[in-house]
């Protein structure tokens, strides 16, 4: 904390996004509507666990720049009752995560054209560098990362199994960040470019995903789909992040173990409803 750079500086940014006051007024799941771009944008809103790659399941109304939500006011209010935070960073391609969940905390890709929302803060790099956005999500995917994180929140909310952990702006944006060499950034960029694809790759089974080719079973014979060789690049890839931040960080052994050890937690429920 003393003497590596916070998140928030170095050309990296995390921003807090749109509040509509009435989603069910204002967003959509994408296949409800006829198409995206007009009037619907798709909308990164929080979701369920998904490091790396997260396939946007909503879309929101902000037609001619949000002018319904920005101008939306609850009966007998007089003045907006939405959020619209931070709009000058839409569309802009960037890192997304989930501010409040059960689960750990998940960075994924958020793709340009995008709106983001309260319960989905984005984080940006600066000029949209590709590789520096890959590298960014890299280290925030490691369990170094995320131990910094959990050192900083509550106790109540960092035991396993307990109450949701909010995982707040403020809280990203002063987490240590690693100083990494041109050849570093090229390499976690490149494995976290890797680990995208090999989540996307098991979408493509996943019938309301924009990934989706072919149902399970048929998607395995025709494709030669392998989800559990996929699953293991996956740990694979992971774990060779995992092992270059802590090196990054400088994390002794002793340290490291402790760490790892803080991440064995049982699986959570595959049922268990995530924030929305």
């Amino acid at each position: 904390y003393r003497t590596m750079s916070a998140f928030e500086s170095d050309g990296r940014e995390a921003r807090q996004g749109l509040a509509t006051a009435d989603d069910f007024r204002f967003v959509r799941l994408w296949w409800e509507v006829s198409s995206t771009g007009d009037k619907w944008f798709p909308y990164a809103k929080g979701g369920k666990y998904s490091p790396f790659y997260f396939d946007l399941h909503l879309v929101v109304n902000w037609q001619c720049h949000g002018k319904e939500i920005v101008t939306f006011c609850k009966p007998g209010a007089d003045r907006p009752a939405s959020r619209p935070q931070n709009t000058g960073y839409f569309f802009r391609a960037g890192l997304n995560w989930p501010r409040r969940t059960k689960s750990e905390l998940s960075f994924r890709v958020m793709p340009a054209a995008c709106v983001f929302g309260d319960k989905g803060p984005a984080a940006f790099v600066s000029s949209d560098n590709a590789n520096a956005l890959l590298a960014t999500l890299a280290s925030a995917t490691s369990k170094a990362f995320r131990a910094l994180i959990e050192f900083q929140l509550a106790a109540a909310d960092a035991k396993a199994g307990g109450a949701a952990r909010s995982y707040e702006v403020g809280i990203i944006q002063r987490t240590p960040m690693p100083d990494i060499t041109l050849d570093t950034q090229s390499y976690l960029s490149t494995r976290a470019r890797q680990a995208w694809a090999a989540k996307r790759v098991l979408d493509t089974r996943t019938e309301t995903s924009h990934a989706f080719l072919l149902p399970t079973g048929l998607n395995e014979r025709v494709t030669g789909l392998n989800s559990g060789a996929v699953e293991t690049e996956i740990q694979s890839i992971q774990s060779d992040i995992d092992e270059a931040l802590f090196a990054l960080y400088r994390i002794g052994a002793e340290d490291r173990a402790v760490i790892e050890q803080s991440f064995i937690r049982p699986a959570p429920i595959a049922s268990a409803p995530e924030d929305e």
